[in-house]
């Protein structure tokens, strides 16, 4: 009988312990991973969305930039204004976040 109560006690405390990890707000936006780079800027698709950077190892990146994109001039704080994809030009310095699983770009600041 005691080892009866003692796996019905096993299973509840695991399938609570299940639901709970589940239960989070955590939107699948929130788990994706970002990396930095930083590099100049090789070519602008503004049609595509899309601005080439080639890292400091010479290796090219496309990063595909959406509404949500942050772009930042060198000298802006967080409270300076945000820079729009068609101010931006080939050979500027840049360093972005993007995320690696799909290229999306988070932010963009320019460089001095």
């Amino acid at each position: 009988m005691k080892f009866k109560h003692l796996a019905l006690a096993t299973i509840l405390l695991t399938s609570s312990f299940t639901l709970a990890q589940g239960s989070g707000s955590t939107s699948t936006n929130d788990l994706k991973m970002t990396r930095s780079m930083e590099g100049k800027i090789v070519e602008i698709k503004a049609d595509d969305s899309l601005v080439v950077i080639e890292d400091k190892q010479g290796e090219r990146h496309s990063l595909l930039f959406t509404t949500e994109t942050k772009i930042a001039a060198a000298k802006s704080g967080d409270g300076g204004p945000a820079l729009k994809l068609a101010e931006l030009k080939a050979g500027q310095k840049v360093k972005a976040v993007f995320r690696s699983s799909d290229s999306h770009a988070v932010t963009l600041k320019l460089l001095n």
